[in-house]
Formats: structure tokens, sequence, C-alpha cells
């Protein structure tokens, strides 16, 4: 009896131990299954001053442009050698001329024909002096006009006025035989050559301003609407070439303007703001540049930047909490480059800076206790662990 005994009671005392190692065992074999909650995905944002910005494209267009064209109708007898396509040409600068010889010839009979007007004019004006004194000589009366020869001295008066008319036509014809650079620009085209006849309004060739261009930029309503509330020129432009936002920016503005319209075509309002001295500029800014602008504007505010990716359908996130995750509205001030900016939530106990979930965010529910899991980045490479 005393050696059944033995043995029972050494099973009794082993039960207990093989109960331990079997439920430790069990922990062990299934991943993650610990106490404190899902294992969730977090980034830390800070909360930080930021400016409204967001980005749109546009093209440079040249701020001036002008067709050279001819005023008379002549043959073109020269053609200086700045009148080329690619050359800077400063304003009054000479590019052509025509041939003048029948305006030097319309000029004189101009001034023949004013010479004789004024001469009329001075006969014309003894002949009525003369006739008033005959009158009053003979007359108390007031005289007539025609007594007087008043017509004929107004008719005298409007031949010398038009006559001096003639000869300022004349000589505006005669001085467009050279045609001069209407501004300081680049030649961009050339469309004659010596010998050619030429009509009035014929284009000689194309000319665009140097000293400034300006960049047209298609906004959206809502950006347009956005714009509306500030004060236009303070608008910050930072311009990059193409269409890759990642490019530094080259060149910068500032101010811009409105369209009051909406365009017909695209249905997007046009900004335009201007780059002064742009073939100056490193890289140079030339017209029909396509451009990539980062438009900033507005005062600092204290703002979270949320990811996108973060935000659920119901235009919520999440953040972990003293171990719990907590579901906040995104009351989303603008976005930019993939943000949600927003302002601070209310009754938030984690101080300036949100642990904010960035993984299943839709499978994902309020109060639900959570921990931080380890996720790969240059912190974790560098030995900073996220706890």
């Amino acid at each position: 009896m005393c050696n059944l005994k033995l043995p029972l009671l050494a099973i009794l005392f082993l039960l207990p131990l093989i109960t331990d190692a079997t439920s430790a065992a069990d922990a062990l074999s299934v991943p993650g299954k610990i106490d404190s909650g899902i294992e969730v995905q977090t980034t830390p944002v800070e909360l930080k001053p930021h400016q409204r910005q967001f980005r749109t494209y546009g093209e440079a267009e040249a701020f001036q442009t002008s067709t050279i064209a001819s005023r008379i109708a002549a043959t073109v007898t020269e053609v200086t050698a700045i009148f080329e396509p690619g050359v800077f040409v400063k304003k009054g600068a000479l590019l052509l001329r025509l041939d003048k010889t029948d305006y030097q010839a319309q000029l004189s009979n101009a001034l023949s024909t004013q010479a004789v007007a004024e001469l009329e004019l001075l006969q014309q004006q003894a002949a009525s002096e003369s006739a008033r004194e005959d009158w009053f000589s003979n007359n108390s009366t007031p005289p007539p006009a025609l007594a007087i020869q008043e017509p004929q001295l107004k008719a005298a008066r409007a031949r010398l006025e038009s006559a001096r008319d003639q000869v300022i036509r004349a000589k505006a014809d005669l001085q467009s035989a050279e045609i001069r650079a209407p501004f300081s620009g680049w030649i961009i085209r050339r469309n004659t050559s010596e010998g050619d006849w030429v009509s009035m309004g014929s284009s000689l060739g194309y000319l665009v301003s140097a000293d400034q261009v300006r960049i047209k930029l298609t906004l959206s309503q809502e950006h347009a609407d956005l714009l509306g509330f500030t004060k236009l020129e303070q608008v910050n432009i930072a311009l990059s070439s193409g269409r890759d936002h990642s490019r530094e920016s080259a060149w910068n503005s500032k101010g811009l303007a409105l369209a009051p319209i909406i365009d017909k075509e695209s249905r997007q309002v046009n900004a335009y703001t201007v780059f002064h001295q742009p073939f100056k500029a490193q890289p140079p800014l030339r017209p029909g540049t396509f451009v990539s602008a980062q438009i900033t504007f507005g005062d600092f505010l204290p703002l979270y930047a949320i990811p996108e990716s973060s935000l659920t359908q119901r235009g919520t996130f999440f953040i972990l909490e003293q171990g719990q995750l907590k579901e906040i509205s995104a009351q989303i001030n603008y976005r930019s480059h993939g943000y949600a900016f927003i302002p601070p939530p209310e009754n938030i106990l984690t101080g300036d800076t949100l642990q904010v979930v960035t993984q299943d965010i839709e499978q994902l529910w309020e109060g639900a206790p959570a921990y931080q899991g380890h996720s790969a980045s240059l912190a974790d490479v560098s030995g900073d662990q996220h706890e």
C-alpha cells in the first residue's frame, strides 16, 4: 500500500509544473500575443509653425512682344547686322531701312503746299483788314461777315492747317523708312531681306522684351478662393523648371494677380506673377519655359502635418495615447505635398507631438488598447528605439 502512495504523490507534485510549462509554450508559439492590445505602426508628428502653401504649374511668357511691321509701302534697301534671330537689341536701335525717295518727294510737296497756304493766309488777312477799314469809314453799324471777307479768311486758315498736317504726315512717313526697335529685347524672327517689297502693315520680324517675363499659372477654384483672403502682393512664389516639384527652386518672385474670371477652356483660374531680369538669372528663365510653382502665403500658424495616407474615409485619424487609440476628426486647414495640415486637436494629453497611426487605419476603433510596434527607420539604424 505504501508503495502505491509514493508514485501518486509524485504525480500530484509534478502536475502543476507541467501545466505552467505548457501555458508558457503556448504563449511563445503565438507571435504578438501579449496583454497590451493591438500592435500599431506610428509616426511622430510635431506641432510646428506653417504657412499655407500649395503647388501648381504654369508657363513663362514674354512680358512684351512686338511684331516689327512697316508703316509705309516701299522696298527694303538695308538690313542691319543686329536684325537677326537671337540678337539682343536696345530700344531705338536701327533694324532696317526702306527706300525713302517717294517720301522725300512727298515731304517737299507738303512743305511747298504749306508755304503757299501761309502766303494766301497773309494776303487774305490783309484783304479782310482793308475791307473792315472801308466799312467803318462809311458805316457806323457792325459789318456783315461777307463785307469784311470773314468766310474767305476762315478758308485760308483751314487750308494752312491742312497743309501743316500734310507736312507732319510726310515727315512721319519719311521717318518710318528707318525701322527701329520699340523696346529693348531679343530678336526672335526676321521675315524680310534686302530688295523685298513690303506693303503697309507687313510683318518684318518679331521682338520679345528682355527686362522681365510674366509667369502664367493655373489654379483650381479652391486655391483661388484661398488666395482671395490674403494680400496678393505678399504672396511668395518659388519656381522650378518643368513639372518635377522635387527640384530645388531656381527662381523666386513675389506678388500675384488673379484673373477675375474662370478660363473657359481649362475651367481654372489664371494667376500671374512677374520675374525681373530673367536672362541674367542662373539659369536664365526664358519665355516658353514650363514651370512648377510653390505658392506660400498667409500668417504662420501652429499646425500638425498629418500624412494623408493616415486619414480614414470618415475624415479622421488615430493617435496612440497612453496605451489606447484615440480617433480625432481632421479639421484640415489645407493640403500640400501629401500632407493635411490641421490645428491642435482638443483634449490631447501627449503635448506637442502626436503618435499618428499609419497602417490598417480602417480596421481600428476608438479606445482600443494598443502598443507601438517596431518599424525599421533611420532612427532605428542609429540605435534609437520608439517606445
